[in-house]
């Protein structure tokens, strides 16, 4: 079951990263380690958001008892500290939009929630590729739509599936890009690549997440671990 992701939450922190890339390192009988390749590399990631009023609270719990433990999936944003710039080298929308509303805490209002970041609308800052990629693709080509200064580390989007640069290589008006990790369903060309909002569908990594503790405080904070859903 899918179940979208309670876009009126405050993001206090969030890291992704890749993991089981290579197997356990094992060591020869002469004492040299060896370490295997897997095919197995995928995203886990973490994310501390803060609740604020009735209203966050409520798309929290109601978002967590959808996702039914470990059963649901959601497409989970992903803030980048720095993101490409679009074709005429202006940052996206949500990188320069002053605080919404009167940007108190307790109100839940400001630019800094998912919302007023964008992930409720369309991309901004976009690409296509420019050729078909075939399933488990490391590297792909992505024509220069609409961004400019897209650089390894920049994280993107494709089909759902999240991705990080490692290479860039220009190629006329494309660019040539080595990806981690490789490409969960094949695209076709013209498949949208979207940079300035990147999100990567997950589900839970334990039973557990997402449980609110109720406080005296006007803030509550809670933190969700995720885990790529392939």
């Amino acid at each position: 079951m899918f179940v979208t992701f309670p876009l009126n939450l405050r993001f206090q922190t969030s890291g992704f990263q890749v993991v089981g890339a290579s197997s356990e390192p094992k060591q020869s009988v002469g004492g040299a380690f060896s370490v295997q390749p897997r095919l197995g590399a995928h995203w886990v990631g973490a994310v501390t958001a803060i609740t604020t009023n009735e209203e966050t609270i409520l798309a929290l719990q109601s978002f967590v008892a959808g996702m039914e433990g470990m059963l649901g999936t959601t497409s989970v944003p992903v803030f980048q500290r720095y993101s490409p710039r679009d074709g005429q080298g202006r940052l996206a929308p949500r990188r320069s939009t002053s605080a919404l509303g009167n940007g108190l805490m307790n109100e839940g209002a400001g630019s800094e929630t998912s919302e007023f970041w964008g992930f409720d609308g369309g991309p901004a800052i976009s690409g296509n590729l420019a050729e078909a990629a075939a399933l488990r693709a490391a590297e792909i080509t992505i024509a220069r739509t609409n961004y400019s200064e897209f650089r390894p580390g920049h994280d993107f989007s494709i089909a759902g599936r999240m991705h990080r640069a490692i290479q860039i290589w220009p190629d006329g008006e494309n660019d040539r890009v080595r990806i981690t990790p490789p490409l969960r369903t094949a695209a076709d060309a013209g498949e949208m690549v979207i940079m300035d909002t990147p999100h990567c569908l997950m589900r839970f990594a334990s039973e557990g997440e997402g449980q609110l503790v109720y406080e005296t405080a006007h803030v509550h904070r809670v933190t969700m671990n995720f885990v790529e859903a392939i």
